[in-house]
Order: C-alpha cells, then sequence, then structure tokens
C-alpha cells in the first residue's frame, strides 16, 4: 500500500502528464508547472519517507481493539524514530527523550540527515541550486 503522498504524487502528476499545453486556463498551466519545479518534486519525495512512521502509528491505532495502554510506548517510539532522523543514535539510545539534547551541536550533518533514499537519488541526480540546497537543509 502506498502512503498518502505517495498516492496524491501518483494521480497528480499522472493527470499533468498529458499535455497541459492545450489548456486554456492560466490556472491549470501555473500549477502544471508549480508541480514540474524540481524543489517541489524533492519535497513531495522528502515527505513520502518521513510520513511513513506516522502512517503506520496511526493505522496501528485505528483498528477495534482499545490499544490506550500502548499509546505512551508508542508515541515515544515514534517520537525517538524522528529524533533519529536529525540526532546520532548516540545521543538518544537509552535515554528518555524529555532529557535528549537537541542543540546543534548533537545535530547530524546535513548529508546525514534522513531525507528518504528517493530525495536522497533525487537530489544526487538533480543539478539545484545552492539557494535551494541551503533551503532544504534550513
Amino acid at each position: 500500500m502506498k502512503a498518502p503522498v505517495e498516492q496524491l504524487l501518483v494521480g497528480v502528476y499522472s493527470h499533468f502528464d498529458k499535455s497541459y499545453e492545450d489548456e486554456t486556463s492560466v490556472k491549470v498551466r501555473d500549477l502544471a508547472g508549480y508541480l514540474n519545479d524540481p524543489e517541489i518534486k524533492f519535497d513531495f519525495l522528502f515527505l513520502s519517507a518521513a510520513l511513513k512512521p506516522l502512517v503506520a502509528f496511526n493505522t496501528a491505532f485505528q483498528g477495534e481493539g482499545v490499544l490506550i495502554h500502548k499509546l505512551h510506548n508508542e508515541m515515544t517510539r515514534l517520537v525517538k524514530r524522528y529524533l533519529g532522523y536529525i540526532l546520532p543514535a548516540r545521543a538518544i539510545a537509552n535515554i528518555p527523550v524529555r532529557e535528549v539534547s537537541l542543540g546543534q551541536e548533537h545535530q547530524l550533518k546535513n548529508e546525514d540527515l534522513f531525507i528518504g533514499a528517493e530525495a536522497r537519488a533525487f537530489l544526487e541526480k538533480e543539478e539545484l541550486p545552492s539557494v535551494t540546497m541551503t533551503k532544504i537543509y534550513q
């Protein structure tokens, strides 16, 4: 099953893969041009990877059974997973979430941050302006 962002991307891009040059609507042409922007493509790829843990978390708690007794542990696991995207494992392992140091000195270097495999491959393939690259990692 595809993540919601991936489903949205497939639908939107397949619609605009058709020749939108014939469209009379300026809004449609503007939107198609916007979707072809490499920065927007990167944003969708990143969100597709970054939102997967939330989709799994949400799905786990949508069942019929009452799972309130698991909520704290699952939320802690989710927060730590996201912290692992920006911090080295040694900064979060065996440390309660509230005690994790988030200072700049503890954060991973830009090239080590989690952005998703497809987003990273996209950045390696595309020649994005340095201003865009700086904006991505802010």
